[in-house]
């Protein structure tokens, strides 16, 4: 167990990484796809693109509209706050708190402060 302990602890401090990585991952592959949506909106206003919005999704990217959605909500909800980017939670634990930490961050207090710290 003793030769163990420094490869538990190495491995530990990896998966804490990931896993911080990845919420951060999915707060930003919901800002680019506020881009895209913005995007696609110009070139199909102007005339440049024919396709939807959601065949552009599924043709391109292979990802349901509906899960675009979720990820540009949450990414609308956290972004302003860099200090969420620090939690050792999953995207999954977070969209399904998305309400009550809205409403945290929405109510008087100190908590939108201290989030937005980054």
């Amino acid at each position: 167990m003793e030769s163990m302990t420094p490869c538990v602890i190495a491995v530990w401090g990896v998966a804490k990484k990931v896993d911080r990585a990845a919420l951060c991952t999915y707060i930003d592959f919901g800002l680019l796809l506020h881009r895209a949506f913005a995007l696609h909106k110009i070139e199909k206003d102007r005339g440049r693109r024919k396709d939807t919005w959601k065949t552009w999704l599924q043709h391109h990217v292979r990802i349901s509209e509906v899960e675009v959605r979720k990820l540009r909500e949450m990414a609308a909800l956290l972004a302003p706050y860099p200090g969420l980017r620090k939690l050792l939670l999953s995207y999954t634990e977070v969209y399904r708190c998305r309400e009550q930490l809205s409403s945290l961050l929405e109510s008087p207090g100190p908590y939108k402060d201290y989030w937005r710290q980054p």
